[in-house]
């Protein structure tokens, strides 16, 4: 828009079979705002999450309102496209997730007359900030070398003794072996008595 000039604009709604209107009436200041923003406090604040990630949560203050741009990682996140505010904050969760060194961001602001300015901090990526992510392993495959061959108290399916199978049918075994000796004892013992039944009859017989 041209300084020192008036401008009228109307803006219509529709509302089902009626268009509702407003009419608006403004002139534009002859003072040009050739102002960059003032971009403040940046900072970066790295955030661990329970699913085993990592966020980085980017705030800034500017003394007026600005668009949103951010340039991280080799990468630009875009925020507001339009300058509405002047407390601004845009979360990233970087994947994979970084490793323990020194990183750079940077903010960039346009205000509403397209003044731009841009500012840049560096954050730090502590050893206790390092996510660890844990290798998937193929099926039964291990890392470690005591289950090489299979063998090792360690792999998944070693055994240091029988299994409950094993230890089942033995079981049932002895059970089977102890009711066939007392079978065959009983036998014998009714032999017994049988032979000992006939002799009290032969000599019964000669009395």
């Amino acid at each position: 828009l041209e300084a020192g000039r008036a401008y009228w604009v109307r803006i219509m709604v529709e509302d089902g079979d009626q268009t509702l209107f407003a009419d608006l009436n403004f002139t534009t200041s002859n003072v040009s705002d050739v102002t960059p923003p003032e971009i403040l406090n940046l900072a970066v604040d790295i955030v661990p999450m329970p699913s085993g990630t990592m966020q980085l949560k980017i705030t800034w203050y500017t003394d007026e309102a600005t668009t949103e741009t951010v340039d991280l990682l080799g990468g630009v996140l875009q925020g507001d496209a339009v300058a509405l505010k002047k407390n601004h904050e845009m979360v990233f969760i970087p994947d994979p997730p970084l490793a323990a060194g020194t990183y750079d961001v940077t903010v960039t602001g346009v205000d509403a007359s397209g003044n731009s300015n841009a500012s840049t901090a560096s954050f730090v990526i502590d050893d206790d900030d390092v996510v660890d992510v844990p290798d998937d392993l193929d099926g039964d495959e291990t890392s470690d070398a005591s289950c090489d061959d299979g063998v090792g108290e360690d792999c998944p399916g070693a055994s240091t003794g029988p299994s409950n199978d094993v230890l089942l049918g033995l079981a049932l075994l002895v059970v089977l072996l102890v009711v066939g000796a007392l079978v065959r004892t009983r036998r014998a013992e009714q032999g017994m008595l049988m032979d000992d039944g006939a002799v009290f009859d032969d000599v019964f017989d000669d009395v």
